[in-house]
């Protein structure tokens, strides 16, 4: 007899997945349900810690963004200030 999969909304970003996955294949949900061990509870605990450090990613981003802002900047300056002092140099006459 086939064993027939069902879409489900993820509980989380509400998308349609198969009832068969242990975990949302978009967000990384949870979904396994073992209640021998009670195991679901700790993985949906796990994923709230994830989700709290996801909230981070913005901040992070836009850090980098600046932190390669300046250093494109501090590299154009030193290589106009090497030209410039080149140049000077070579002006000076003897």
């Amino acid at each position: 007899m086939a064993e027939f999969m069902a879409l489900i909304n993820c509980p989380e970003c509400k998308k349609e997945i198969s009832d068969k996955v242990k975990s949302c294949p978009h967000c990384g949900y949870p979904l396994e349900i073992n209640s021998v061990d009670n195991t679901n509870q700790m993985n949906k605990n796990n994923w709230n810690k994830y989700k709290d450090l996801n909230e981070w990613k913005p901040a992070v981003r836009i850090g980098k963004i600046i932190l390669t802002v300046f250093l494109w900047c501090w590299a154009i300056t030193s290589i106009i200030g090497a030209i410039i002092s080149i140049q000077q140099c070579n002006a000076v006459s003897y």
